[in-house]
């Protein structure tokens, strides 16, 4: 009788949410339907003002590494405003063009755009262009539908994807914490985040022992808890038995390199394993770079440099024009050319940059002559083989590449800077 009441009471307050909202929407819509966004942009100096966009990629990375480097070879001449918006998406930008172009009074626009479109960032950081997908009402019963549905851990690893760790970790805690059973993705997660981020390794051993007693049969948490076991001497024994184990498993060849190398600090068993997995052709190209640099490190003929460059460079091209072309879809192409129209019609510089890895190709197709084009592919192709992937990326949240490190940072801008800054035969309008 009493859930009879509850189930009435519930509907009563739905439908009185319903009719405020709708009484809201109506005032909001004849006051201010055509309302921007805050961009809170201060005013620019007079200099020859360069306005980067993009998102995480750009926020507090590459434009500051610019600046920089422009004060060096032409000091005073330029200022470079990051407009970087970590966890938007192309939307924003179509939504804002405009007044930025207004506030900023921009001679140059360079931009790297599009990649958080992929992640479907829907419900938790996305715009929205329908007004139901805003009202309060949807946003209630997309939660007693999210919490039917277990989505709110998608949602927390769709965060983690677009750089939002601490935002998705604390979702993916109280999950945690109510006994919330999660996918094996989560478990690693939250154990990486206890133990790097909080350096609390005790509570990173325990997720991944609940982790291992709901999924028994996962390798990977089995083998990250050895990290995790590597810090305390109680745990020797157990150590000892899993590290047996994964010396049979020739997949993990490279990983328990890595364990001895970093965790063990013993190059000799580092070096055994990664030329287990180097000659069962299961070593990954940037750990070929790593095993190179550590058989030199230890007085030994590193690997042929061509052996390091993996598949043939047209086969890169291919492969990676076919994931650029994949991202367009058709919402971003539409919210990207609008960007660049803009972006034309004020007769601006524009200089658009692919994402590190991916083919400009597809981009240069899908918005035609009227704008300049920077490619960081092969750049950081050659990076990656040189140097190490770690070196260039401090995470690989896009699959095939992540956010740069300042090393990476320092290579995309002295790219830029080489293409278009310094070359002699070539001026950007003033």
């Amino acid at each position: 009788m009493r859930l009879k009441y509850i189930k009435i009471l519930l509907l009563i307050s739905l439908g009185l949410l319903v009719f405020l909202e709708a009484v809201f929407f109506s005032f909001n819509y004849l006051s201010s339907s055509n309302k921007k966004d805050d961009l809170n942009i201060k005013p620019m100096p007079s200099k020859h003002r360069i306005l980067c966009l993009g998102e995480s990629t750009t926020e507090g990375g590459y434009p500051k590494v610019l600046q920089e480097k422009l004060d060096l070879i032409h000091p005073g001449k330029y200022f470079v405003y990051d407009f970087g918006k970590t966890a938007v998406t192309s939307s924003y930008f179509k939504r804002n063009i405009e007044s930025i172009i207004k506030a900023v009074k921009p001679h140059t626009v360079i931009s790297m755009l599009g990649i958080n479109d992929n992640f479907m960032l829907s419900q938790a950081i996305s715009h929205k262009e329908s007004w139901y997908h805003n009202s309060l009402t949807y946003r209630v019963l997309l939660l007693i539908q999210d919490y039917k549905k277990n989505s709110f851990e998608l949602q927390a690893l769709r965060l983690i994807n677009a750089n939002k760790r601490d935002y998705g970790f604390f979702i993916l805690k109280t999950l945690y914490q109510f006994n919330k059973t999660l996918l094996p993705e989560s478990y690693l997660f939250l154990a990486d985040y206890y133990d790097q981020d909080k350096q609390d390794f005790k509570e990173s051993l325990a997720i991944l022992n609940a982790a291992l007693e709901i999924y028994p049969k996962d390798q990977d948490i089995r083998f990250n808890r050895l990290w995790s076991l590597n810090e305390f001497p109680e745990s020797k024994e157990l150590l000892a038995k899993e590290l047996q184990y994964f010396t049979q498993v020739e997949s993990y060849f490279d990983d328990l390199a890595d364990f001895y190398l970093n965790a063990v600090q013993d190059k000799k068993m580092a070096l055994q394993f990664y030329e287990k997995s180097y000659t069962l052709k299961l070593l990954p190209p940037r750990k070929k770079v790593l095993y190179s640099n550590l058989l030199i490190a230890e007085g030994s003929p590193g690997l042929d440099q061509e052996l390091l460059r993996g598949p043939k460079n047209i086969e890169n091209n291919m492969i990676s024009q076919t994931i650029e072309r994949t991202r367009l879809t058709p919402s971003l192409v539409d919210n990207l050319s609008y960007v660049f129209e803009r972006v034309g019609s004020a007769s601006l510089n524009s200089i658009v940059m692919s994402y590190p890895l991916r083919s400009i190709i597809p981009t240069k197709e899908m918005l035609g002559a009227n704008h300049l084009y920077l490619s960081n592919e092969e750049v950081f192709k050659k990076a990656i083989s040189d140097l190490g992937y770690h070196v260039v990326f401090s995470d690989s949240f896009a699959g095939d590449f992540g956010h740069l490190t300042s090393k990476g940072q320092e290579i995309l801008v002295d790219h830029l800077v080489k293409t278009f800054f310094k070359n002699a035969s070539f001026k950007l309008k003033e």
